[in-house]
């Protein structure tokens, strides 16, 4: 109950006290408004037929359309959802319930002539109406019961002569007809809003309103609305939104802008510490009155404060609509800041603000490109220093540590010179510890990519320990935590693999008493992947895995992803390719949004570990048919290339792998923090399953050199030297090469190449082969491994 309740009040911007929403991560609080609202629903048809009302969809943004198909599709009982929208809506929203069956669309045409007739019957004004002027306005209307309506309206207030020709003109004659008291009215409701309120009417009006109010109801202009969308206050409505318009622009510009920033004020003085609430309105009115305001020579900072409130409200009402994940609205609202920002500094403040948002959904591009034109804008102003070198911060932190959210990696030069320039202006001791510490992770950015460091490793390490000094001296947890991934990368750069793994755990550590659920999250997954790969200890890194993937449940796609996919590669590495399938669902299902254009490796290699997971299992078509929906990315391969490469080798298809395999060793690439490159693991199992033992002998130094990080390296080259030893008849070798593989799989509880080592074992042990391929039989039929049962029976059925 209190989780819906805190989703509904956050729906409406209502603040509660200690709503956990307030402090959420806009994609959280999306998450939770899309299961609160169904469950609301439920409840309420729970005592009866339920309907729920949303006029004008075809001013709806995305979030809102999404919002109602889940509405629909989760909610259970007699909930009816009535929306109304016009033609254009159906042409912008071309599959909007398209793939529902609960979804049906009516569209309402003109009224037939006898339609037309019973409707101006109906109408109690009509009845003085004589056969001519009737037949004038049924022709005249052409089955629009508005316009039917509202002909019949303007004849009994006093309309004589011919009719106007278009509703538009109809109304605009209606509205000047009016007795002046209340003309001023309307115009003045019409720069509220369609819906506007009486209390702010009365203070910029100079008499008094309750009989015009009640004189524009009669005449069907306005309506009194049941309940009002702001606490305490009475509300009307304009019949439609065709009358607001065109009463809206018979006002002079002027009267229009002095007009909004009325409201502007009264709606901020209303909802004082409930601003947020309707501040996407205020922003609107700021920026109306803004766009059209006559400054007073009398008053010339007039002007200015107007622009300056309009200015400050959007950059407010985007960060509002940021919060609730409203990504689109939130650009847009700080685009239009923009053109209010009175200076240098503002207009960065916008930039800055646009970048913001485009993080937010990890749109590492946008968000760069944002920043950078923020950071160019503040070089102009050196009395600016200390917000450039936040900028700063933020591109460095975007570049080089979360790379993933790019189309395109971003290239370390860029990191390197962001951190340099920040560097040299920064004031702020945090923000200093942080670029010190940014400055040591680029050198892994740049270990990653094969290519040369411009900086000296010692340089690196400098960085790192002052970094690390200054945090410490500091004392903030997260800061220290930060601190420690920068010595670890630095230990990566310099072959002290368990130096770095240690450094890592104290960041996960240090993260556990305090930090952000982003943060620790992504400490979890670095650690599941250091344990992995330097340690082979693969149970140890499934629970860091699960446990960012817990982290993540209430924050955003990526985040999710980076769980589900270390979450499938330990339980494939462990051989439990039966609980792989939960986590590989979710993960092709959050794939579907934006996330799918990263460049994340975790994000791109999902589908293709539960398709090795499934071609272990013998699903072979199934994996197929994953490994075809995942694009290779062969402009920038990572570590789901890699995996591809096992699962071409895993279907049959060795040629395939070695030639992936081969590219992606060409390149060259060494450790980073989130990345730890596999392909020389994936071009040893090749060349074994091409049985090209010359090919093998000569890789195999180069690919012992790189077992310090990548543990399971050692028994994979045993296995493969033992097999080529035994082909060329040194049986000795061969049978203590294929014996320590098979032991050194068992310490890292992998199942499957320990079993598929002894079932190579028995063909050099003669002697005991019976025994050695019954173990690997048992462990095969354990696992699943269906295929690998089959070869081994018939082994034994030979022997």
């Amino acid at each position: 109950m209190d989780a819906t309740i805190f989703a509904l009040a956050a729906t409406a911007a209502i603040p509660l006290p200690d709503n956990p929403l307030d402090d959420a991560p806009p994609r959280a609080v999306a998450d939770a408004l899309a299961r609160a609202w169904p469950r609301f629903a439920t409840a309420a048809a729970s005592n009866g037929p339920l309907i729920m009302v949303v006029e004008d969809l075809h001013w709806a943004g995305k979030p809102l359309l999404d919002m109602l198909v889940r509405l629909v599709a989760r909610s259970s009982g007699p909930v009816v959802v009535l929306t109304t929208a016009r033609p254009e809506f159906l042409e912008e929203n071309p599959g909007f319930g398209a793939a529902s069956a609960d979804v049906s669309m009516i569209s309402l045409r003109s009224l037939t002539e006898p339609a037309s007739r019973d409707l101006l019957d109906s109408l109690p004004r009509a009845s003085a109406l004589d056969t001519r002027r009737r037949d004038e306005i049924l022709a005249r209307a052409e089955g629009n019961p508005y316009f039917l309506e509202q002909l019949v309206a303007h004849l009994a207030d006093g309309g004589s002569g011919t009719l106007p020709d278009t509703l538009h003109a109809l109304l605009a004659a209606r509205v000047d007809a009016l007795p002046v008291p209340e003309k001023r009215l309307l115009q003045a409701a019409a720069v509220v809003g369609r819906v506007f309120w009486v209390e702010p009417l009365r203070g910029r009006l100079e008499y008094d309103i309750a009989d015009p109010l009640t004189a524009l109801e009669t005449r069907g202009l306005i309506l009194a609305r049941p309940a009002s969308s702001l606490t305490g206050q009475v509300e009307f409505a304009f019949k439609h939104a065709l009358l607001r318009d065109v009463t809206y622009a018979s006002l002079p510009v002027v009267q229009r802008a002095r007009g909004h920033a009325d409201a502007a004020e009264w709606l901020e003085e209303i909802s004082q510490d409930r601003v947020g609430e309707v501040m996407e309105l205020v922003a609107y009115h700021y920026a109306a009155a803004a766009d059209g305001w006559d400054a007073d020579p009398g008053n010339p900072g007039e002007a200015e404060l107007i622009t300056a409130n309009a200015f400050r409200s959007l950059i407010r009402a985007g960060v509002g609509a940021r919060r609730r994940y409203a990504i689109a609205k939130a650009v847009e609202l700080h685009r239009r800041a923009l053109d209010y920002a009175a200076n240098i500094g503002e207009r960065a403040e916008a930039m800055e603000a646009i970048g913001d948002d485009h993080e937010v959904a990890f749109d590492g591009d946008a968000a760069v490109e944002a920043w950078l034109a923020a950071i160019e804008m503040l070089r102009q102003e050196s009395r600016q220093a200390d917000r450039r070198a936040g900028l700063c911060l933020k591109t460095a932190m975007m570049a080089g540590c979360r790379w993933g959210g790019f189309r395109v990696p971003a290239d370390p030069a860029l990191a390197d010179r962001i951190v340099d320039e920040g560097l040299a202006v920064v004031r702020d001791p945090p923000a200093k510890a942080q670029l010190l510490t940014l400055r040591a992770l680029c050198g892994a950015r740049w270990s990653w990519t094969g290519r040369p460091d411009p900086l000296a490793v010692t340089e690196r390490r400098r960085a790192a320990e002052a970094g690390l000094r200054l945090a410490e001296r500091l004392g903030p947890i997260p800061l220290r935590a930060f601190a420690r991934r920068g010595m670890a990368a630095v230990h990566l750069v310099e072959g002290d693999y368990d130096d770095a793994v240690v450094a890592m755990l104290d960041q996960v550590d240090l993260l556990g008493q305090e930090g952000r659920s982003r943060d620790r999250a992504l400490a979890h997954t670095i650690a599941s992947l250091f344990l992995a790969d330097i340690r082979g200890d693969y149970h140890q890194a499934l629970a860091h895995a699960r446990t960012s993937y817990a982290v993540a449940r209430e924050l955003f796609p990526h985040d999710k992803m980076h769980g589900t996919f270390f979450v499938m590669t330990c339980l494939e590495q462990l051989g439990r390719w039966s609980e792989v399938e939960p986590y590989l669902d979710e993960h092709i299902q959050l794939l579907e949004g934006p996330e799918a254009s990263a460049s994340c490796p975790y994000i791109r290699g999902g589908p293709l570990v539960g398709a090795l997971a499934l071609a272990r299992l013998g699903e072979v078509e199934r994996a197929r048919e994953l490994a075809a929906s995942t694009p290779t990315n062969l402009d920038h391969p990572a570590q789901a290339e890699v995996v591809r490469a096992q699962l071409a080798i895993e279907l049959g298809d060795a040629d395939a792998g070695r030639e992936l395999a081969e590219r992606l060793v060409r390149l060259g690439r060494r450790p980073a923090p989130e990345e730890i490159p596999h392909e020389t693991l994936a071009l040893v199992e090749a060349l074994e399953a091409q049985s090209d033992h010359d090919a093998l002998l000569g890789f195999l130094p180069a690919a012992r050199a790189a077992s310090g990080y990548l543990a399971v390296l050692t028994p994979t080259c045993d296995r493969a030297e033992g097999l080529a030893r035994a082909a060329a008849g040194d049986t000795g070798p061969a049978e203590d090469l294929l014996t320590r593989a098979a032991a050194g799989f068992d310490r890292m509880s992998l199942p499957l190449q320990a079993a598929r080592s002894r079932e190579y074992l028995a063909q050099v042990r003669p002697d005991c082969a019976d025994e050695l391929l019954r173990a690997a039989l048992h462990s095969y039929t354990r696992l699943g491994a269906n295929r690998d049962a089959a070869r081994a029976e018939s082994a034994l059925a030979v022997g």
